[in-house]
């Protein structure tokens, strides 16, 4: 089994997270806004449904299944990038 892996983005590509899914490892990377999906959370999150962090910074939880493995998604939306989030 692999240990808990961090990554950048270019980790997340279909044939690793298969990787991780046959191998039952756990890992955590910032998904690439090229994946329609991502796009649609953050510009169709809806704001009753994210949660205050820090200031200037709102959350919320959601699940995938990109490539064929099921993910929990913590998507992070910043004041300063989309500023109608406020």
């Amino acid at each position: 089994m692999l240990d808990y892996i961090v990554g950048e983005s270019a980790l997340y590509t279909p044939t690793i997270l298969k990787v991780f899914k046959r191998e039952q490892g756990l890992f955590a990377t910032r998904v690439p806004l090229q994946i329609k999906e991502v796009k649609e959370f953050i510009f169709e999150a809806p704001y009753d449904k994210t949660v205050r962090i820090v200031e200037g910074y709102r959350a919320f939880k959601t699940t995938s299944c990109y490539a064929g493995v099921e993910q929990r998604w913590v998507v992070i939306l910043s004041q300063a990038a989309y500023p109608y989030f406020s």
